[in-house]
Formats: structure tokens, sequence, C-alpha cells
């Protein structure tokens, strides 16, 4: 199962693991600060069904579906009680467009635009020492380079969430000092609130770096899990991925 949630913070602890914790016994992500109001916006993405057709959310809001390219193949593998979604292995060719890719995409999403709003998103993964790639994204909206853009990615075996202002391309990005490929389970989470971002990892706070009070985070693109495309050097996730959720309040 996959629960998809937006945070915003700073990288200040480490990582931790363990086995599947069964989805029903989880506890459901909660404010790290702010006052609880109705979300403007809220998804949740299980992959206990097949995923050679739409992926739906939990509500049957915003579908998702395979997009791969070069014999890529998006594999259903066991998750606790459920299944999650795994991805091609790392490709060491040398010339990247010949690399297997594939990712699940929306289409495009305006409604996912949180503009300057609080932001939550996350999800669980699974990586090994083997897996370890340069720019490996869980999920991704937007771009860094135009519009703008809210990233979660484990780039190198550490764990980061990214923001881009729409106006100011500086990057926002809140690591984690600590790697997560051990081969186990680690649920991770980011968080935008007003001019802070933070990312925890298994629960515990890890990363927070400040940001403008006023970045705002609008484009047109869709929501992307396991790349940001399926071109040459897509950023592609080796491993797997569950539990995605996104939270716009």
């Amino acid at each position: 199962m996959i629960v998809f949630a937006l945070l915003v913070g700073v990288s200040t602890g480490c990582s931790g693991g363990g086995e599947p914790v069964p989805a029903a016994s989880r506890p459901a992500p909660s404010p790290t600060s702010a006052a609880a109001s109705p979300p403007v916006m809220e998804l949740r993405y299980s992959f206990d069904g097949p995923l050679d057709g739409p992926v739906p959310d939990e509500a049957g809001r915003l579908p998702l579906h395979a997009v791969t390219d070069k014999g890529g193949a998006l594999r259903s593998v066991p998750h606790g009680p459920g299944r999650a979604v795994g991805f091609p292995d790392r490709c060491l060719a040398a010339e990247p467009k010949t690399c297997p890719r594939a990712i699940l995409e929306s289409d495009p999403a305006a409604q996912l635009n949180p503009d300057t709003r609080r932001l939550r998103y996350g999800a669980a993964v699974r990586i090994s020492a083997e897996q370890v790639v340069n720019g490996a994204n869980v999920l991704q909206k937007g771009f860094s380079a135009s519009g703008s853009q809210f990233k979660l990615q484990v780039d190198h075996g550490r764990p980061s969430c990214v923001v881009v202002d729409a106006r100011q391309k500086d990057i926002h990005r809140a690591e984690s000092p600590a790697p997560i490929v051990d081969g186990l389970w680690h649920e991770l989470a980011c968080e935008r609130v007003g001019a802070a971002l933070s990312l925890s990892v298994d629960g515990k706070p890890a990363a927070q770096v400040a940001l403008p009070a006023d970045l705002s985070i609008v484009n047109d693109e869709p929501l992307r899990i396991g790349g940001k495309g399926i071109s040459a050097n897509n950023d592609q996730f080796s491993g797997e991925i569950d539990d995605v959720y996104l939270v716009i309040a």
C-alpha cells in the first residue's frame, strides 16, 4: 500500500529501519506545526491493485498510469499485507539513453499546486546498496529550471525534500545526513509550512531548511512517481515505493 504526503523541513537527524508494518497499524501522518484545518486537496495511493491500467488514489480522484521506455517495466511486489511497486534495476550502461525506464504519471494536475499553502507529502521506500543512484526521484511535480517544483528524492542513498519557487530558481533542499540503503522499508515525509521545509525519516526529524515565506509552487506538470519522465537521465528510481500521500492545507 502507498501513502503519499508532503512535509517541508530541515535535515537534522538520522534514519531508521525495520520490517514492513501492516498498513492498518501505521499511524496516520500528523501535522508538525500550524493548526489543523480541512485540506484543500488530499491524495493517498495504495498500490495493492494492478499496475497495467489506471492506478487511482484511494478516493478515485487522480489516477496514475505507467509510462515506460527501452524495455522498462513496473513490478507489483509484496509489502506487509499489501503490495508495493518495484521499479527498473539500476542501469550501468555507458550510454544512458539505452537504459530501461518506467514511472507512474498522472495527467496534468493544476489542482495539486500548493502555491504558498502548507504542503505535506511522502512515501515508504526500500533501497539496497546495489540500487544506489544519483538522483533517484520518489515523487515530483514540476521542474527546478522552469516553472516550479516540489520533490522527494533519494540522491546517492540519502533522502531529501526539494522545493523551488515559481519566480526565484534557488533550489531549497532538506537532506538527511544518513543514508537509507539497507534493504529495509523507510517512511519518508516532507513538509513545507511558512518559511520552513523539513524532512522526517521513520517519524523522526532528519533535516530542516529555511524558505522565503512567500515561496510559491505553481506549474502545469503531472504528478510523477519513480522519475521525472522517461527521457534519458530521467533520475530513475531503482527500488520499491509504497504508501504515497500528498496533502495541501
